[in-house]
């Protein structure tokens, strides 16, 4: 009575194993199958996504002279939101303006990358440089800014 039983299990054993090898071997090919671009290759070949690909939405990737867009979030909680802006890197801190009629001033340190702190003013070079750049946005790269908080002046 325990040989049936015994032969039975161990059926399944061989069965599962069969099932488990064949199926990860499919889907290795599926996976070499389904990647369509060169980039798709390259990534599954263990290259770094990030030096293939464009930053996501979240963040902020200064490049060039200045940026302008609008500002993206959540509209129920950031008061900025589908607003316009401009900013510029200098000493490795990003001012946006915020507005070009009532502006707003923000930073960003390096160390931010989805929020920022508002400012009373920036410096006046800077300020000019922000007024010129949100009054001609086609000179800048064209982006959207994601902002997911704002500090406010003189919050700690």
């Amino acid at each position: 009575m325990m040989k049936p039983l015994y032969l039975s299990v161990l059926f399944l054993v061989f069965a599962v194993m069969v099932s488990v090898i064949a199926f990860t071997e499919k889907q290795g090919d599926s996976v070499a199958v389904s990647a369509e671009t060169p980039t798709d290759q390259a990534i599954i070949s263990g290259a770094d996504p990030t030096d293939l690909l464009a930053p996501t939405a979240s963040g902020h990737l200064h490049r060039g002279p200045c940026n302008a867009g609008l500002i993206a979030g959540d509209i129920d909680s950031n008061e900025y939101s589908k607003v316009a802006y401009a900013s510029i890197k200098q000493g490795g801190v990003t001012y946006i303006q915020i507005s070009r009629y009532m502006p707003t001033y923000l930073t960003q340190q390096s160390y931010q990358t989805v929020s920022a702190t508002e400012i009373s003013t920036p410096p006046v070079e800077i300020k000019l440089a922000l007024e010129q750049r949100i009054s001609n946005p086609e000179k800048c790269n064209q982006e959207g800014l994601y902002l997911s908080s704002i500090q406010a002046v003189g919050a700690t």
